[in-house]
C-alpha cells in the first residue's frame, strides 16, 4: 500500500525587468542628487568627494530598500518568518492581515518598484494569496487551501503555482477516491 504524498508548489522569485529599471533609477537619481548636493556644498569637489557622496547616498537607499518593507509590511515580513519555522497557524493569520493591509493600500503594491524598491513579478497581495493557500496545504486542510487557490486564480488568473496546485489537489483527491 502506497501512501499519499502531496507536493505543495511554491511561487517562483521572478522580477520584472520594468521594475528592475525603475529601481535602478532611483538608485541613480539618488546617486545623482547626492553629486550634485556634494558639489554644491564644497565646491569645487574632488573626485573623491564625488564618491563618496554616491556610496553614502548607495548605502541611504540600500538602507531604504531594506527598511521600508520591514516597517511597511510587518505582517508580510512576519507571515514570512512564521513560514520558515512551519508555524503554519501563525503565518497563517500574518498573511491574512497583510492581505487585508494590501487591499486597504493597493496603490503600496501597485507602484511598488517606487514605494518598497520591490522588482518582484509578482505582486504582494498575489503572493499573500499564494502564501495562505500553502499555509492551509501544509495544515492538511485540502479543501480550504483550494477554495483559497481558487480565489487567487479569480483576482489573478494566470498565477502559475495556484493552477499547478490544483491539479495537483484534484489529483491528490483522485488517488484517494481510488485507493
Amino acid at each position: 500500500m502506497s501512501e499519499k504524498k502531496l507536493q505543495i508548489p511554491m511561487l517562483k522569485r521572478e522580477y520584472s525587468w520594468w521594475r528592475v529599471g525603475v529601481v535602478v533609477l532611483v538608485y541613480a537619481a539618488f546617486m545623482f542628487i547626492a553629486a550634485v548636493f556634494t558639489l554644491y556644498l564644497a565646491y569645487p569637489a574632488t573626485q573623491t568627494e564625488l564618491l563618496l557622496a554616491g556610496i553614502v547616498s548607495y548605502g541611504i537607499v540600500y538602507g531604504l530598500r531594506r527598511l521600508l518593507p520591514r516597517m511597511i509590511l510587518r505582517d508580510h515580513q512576519s507571515g514570512v518568518k512564521q513560514m520558515q519555522a512551519n508555524n503554519w497557524k501563525g503565518a497563517l493569520e500574518a498573511f491574512e492581515a497583510s492581505v487585508k493591509f494590501l487591499r486597504e493600500n493597493r496603490w503600496l503594491d501597485q507602484y511598488r518598484a517606487l514605494t518598497l524598491l520591490n522588482s518582484s513579478k509578482y505582486s504582494l497581495l498575489e503572493s499573500d494569496l499564494n502564501n495562505i493557500a500553502a499555509c492551509y496545504m501544509y495544515m492538511g486542510k485540502l479543501s480550504e487551501a483550494e477554495a483559497a487557490y481558487r480565489n487567487l486564480l479569480q483576482e489573478f488568473p494566470n498565477n502559475p503555482t495556484a493552477q499547478a496546485s490544483l491539479h495537483q489537489i484534484e489529483a491528490f483527491k483522485n488517488v484517494g477516491d481510488n485507493a
